[in-house]
């Protein structure tokens, strides 16, 4: 396992700067989307769904 941490880092430095820059810019904007749609978008639908039962209550 540690070979293989060691070959990835060893590609990594080959990158140019510029290559780098991309790398971490797709990484972080891969991250992001995880977080959105794993997190953020199903913690929507639950607050969407507790307001309609909320209302749902009120009703005589």
């Amino acid at each position: 396992m540690k070979e293989k941490i060691g070959q990835l880092k060893a590609r990594y430095l080959r990158y140019s700067p510029r290559e780098r820059t991309l790398i971490k810019l797709c990484g972080s904007a891969l991250c992001c989307a995880i977080i959105w749609y794993g997190v953020m978008t199903p913690l929507d639908n639950i607050i969407k769904n507790e307001k309609a039962t909320l209302q749902n209550r009120n009703r005589p």
